[in-house]
């Protein structure tokens, strides 16, 4: 028996190993703009909106909207096509498809890149909404992303009985569920680790996507985890 009804996925860390095109991307446009990036850990720069990740990568607040601009045009170009589905993903789409949990993304990349990724790897036809950010930033934070999926009417539905479940790897998936009312799941095989997901109040956790596809769709006579205990 389902335990939830429909799914929300992030992308970046959740449903694919993306971080080779994004450090490319952000080392890239720090030296476009003069700045050096070489040996810093780029890995907490992997989850947020792209204008906070300069806010913090880049000494100059002013450099923001440029480096934005500068990175999207790389990104689309080279970036996007350094990433692959984790081996364990169009399994797991296609059990939840099987057993009717409606699936849905929302990531913070912009949504038409988001879709021409998914597509790229052949998932994109697995999700009833492909939720990102907007170009003009009307659609920014994950929270807002999460929102804008919400106001398709299957998914509205679903997260008003509580059967709507959010998945992801950093503490802004699971802050971002927080903020619309949804529980989260915390992807430990992504790139925000056990004790960043804990903190950020994950009621569940799981390693991989034998687990995700139990907590999900519980096995019948097997309660799902009630903690993050995974």
């Amino acid at each position: 028996m389902k335990r939830f009804d429909a799914v929300l996925f992030d992308l970046d860390g959740t449903l694919i190993h993306s971080s080779p095109g994004i450090f490319e991307g952000l080392r890239y446009t720090a030296a476009r703009l003069g700045v050096s990036v070489e040996g810093q850990d780029l890995t907490p720069y992997l989850g947020p909106p792209l204008r906070v990740i300069f806010e913090r990568l880049l000494p100059d607040p002013a450099m923001v909207p440029h480096a934005v601009e500068i990175y999207r045009e790389h990104y689309a170009r080279v970036g996007s096509r350094m990433c692959r589905p984790y081996p364990f993903v169009p399994e797991l789409l296609a059990a939840l498809h099987r057993q009717g949990v409606l699936l849905g993304v929302a990531t913070c990349k912009l949504q038409p890149l988001a879709a021409e990724i998914l597509g790229r790897q052949a998932l994109a036809g697995q999700f009833a909404c492909i939720g990102g950010t907007s170009p003009d930033g009307r659609i920014e934070s994950k929270a807002q992303v999460i929102r804008s999926v919400l106001a398709e009417p299957a998914f509205g539905r679903a997260a008003g009985a509580g059967r709507l479940l959010m998945v992801g790897d950093r503490k802004d998936d699971i802050e971002g569920a927080k903020a619309c009312g949804l529980p989260s799941a915390g992807a430990l095989y992504g790139y925000g680790g056990m004790a960043e997901l804990k903190k950020a109040g994950a009621d569940y956790l799981a390693q991989d996507g034998r687990e995700l596809l139990e907590l999900i769709c519980p096995p019948q006579g097997q309660a799902a985890p009630s903690s993050p205990s995974l």
